[in-house]
């Protein structure tokens, strides 16, 4: 059984393929999480500075696939992790 207040939690995941946004959405929402999804790592950016996150769930080369540059998701996981 998840804990009350996880399933509160606000969860934002990140991915380039809307069917894994969609099967990770119905997923997580079964256990009660609020589930937010974006395409992008920018888009992912964009929902963090609207609505407050708890978790985020992606890969952090998703947005540069062929370098170790993460400058699109550490923002967001640097606010994420100040906020705890």
């Amino acid at each position: 059984m998840v804990h009350e207040a996880l399933q509160r939690a606000v969860l934002l995941c990140i991915d380039d393929n809307q069917d894994v946004l969609d099967c990770e959405r119905a997923f997580l929402e079964t256990f009660g999480y609020t589930v937010l999804t974006a395409l992008s790592g920018r888009k992912g950016l964009e929902l963090a500075s609207v609505h407050p996150v708890d978790v985020v769930i992606g890969e952090l080369r998703s947005e540069v696939p062929s370098s170790s540059d993460h400058r699109p998701v550490r923002p967001m996981l640097q606010s994420v992790s100040e906020r705890h």
